[in-house]
């Protein structure tokens, strides 16, 4: 069987015929690891300290997506409000020299974040992961 998250396709070796209980949802995809397997993730040392700027960036993006999207709200992603993350990613690529108008935002923090959504749905489809704080 090959199941599909987003445009991932990922083969399960498992019989379609067989009866299927739903999984309990995981928290993260850190759930259920040793210490030792926590520490092959080093997301300070192996993320924020090489894309702190690129991080402000895209962080930047989400709060005028906010301010766009969800004005008067607290900061949160409405996922319900625009889910064509890989058309939108592209888009925003073909566009990376360019500045957003309204926001003063480098385009390609925009493409940064739609690639971020991207993933993070393809995540959380593949392990069965709930979506994380800040999501409606």
């Amino acid at each position: 069987m090959i199941a599909h998250y987003g445009d991932a396709r990922v083969r399960a070796d498992e019989d379609e015929a067989a009866p299927r209980r739903p999984p309990s949802m995981k928290k993260s995809l850190l759930d259920g690891m040793t210490s030792a397997q926590r520490k092959e993730y080093p997301i300070t040392t192996g993320c924020l300290d090489y894309f702190r700027d690129a991080l402000l960036a895209v962080s930047h993006v989400s709060f005028e997506g906010n301010k766009q999207h969800n004005p008067g709200e607290p900061l949160h992603w409405a996922r319900n409000k625009s889910a064509d993350e890989p058309d939108a990613l592209v888009r925003h690529i073909m566009e990376r020299d360019q500045i957003d108008p309204p926001t003063q935002e480098v385009v390609l923090a925009q493409a940064a974040w739609r690639a971020l959504a991207l993933l993070q749905k393809t995540l959380e489809a593949k392990h069965n992961i709930e979506p994380p704080l800040g999501c409606k």
